[in-house]
């Protein structure tokens, strides 16, 4: 059960370094070198959440990315959902085969509870939140 991916860790590391730079445009080489990510994971991750609108990106000579949302406008659930589609940690033991107790299994309603209250925490969860618990 893995509740936040790689991707979605270094999505959160990339705005929170932004940010903190408070630099108008940072190139993805910058970011991977400060970081220490592999390049095209960055450049992945960097991309990404510019489709989102979540960073601006500027071509050419002196470019690279900047945020377009403020941290406090973006919610850790918001990534999670960019890049882990979304969380599920009920995952059966049946996998694709529909198990035959899915209605009456104890275990998956406490379990489903509990995913609720984590998604619920996560989407209250701003990046600037985590950028002053630092």
């Amino acid at each position: 059960m893995l509740l936040i991916n790689r991707d979605t860790d270094y999505a959160i590391r990339v705005i929170v370094y932004m940010f903190k730079m408070d630099e108008k445009t940072i190139s993805a080489r910058d970011i991977s070198d400060r970081l220490d990510i592999p390049y095209p994971f960055i450049r992945k991750i960097l991309q990404t959440l510019s489709k989102e609108n979540i960073l601006k990106t500027r071509r050419g000579r002196g470019g690279g990315f900047s945020l377009k949302k403020l941290p406090e406008d973006i919610t850790t659930i918001q990534l999670v959902k960019i890049f882990q589609d979304d969380m599920d940690i009920t995952h059966c033991i049946f996998k694709d085969n529909i198990c035959p107790d899915i209605d009456s299994c104890i275990l998956r309603k406490e379990v489903k509870s509990i995913e609720k209250f984590i998604k619920e925490r996560l989407g209250n969860l701003t990046v600037e939140d985590l950028i002053r618990k630092q």
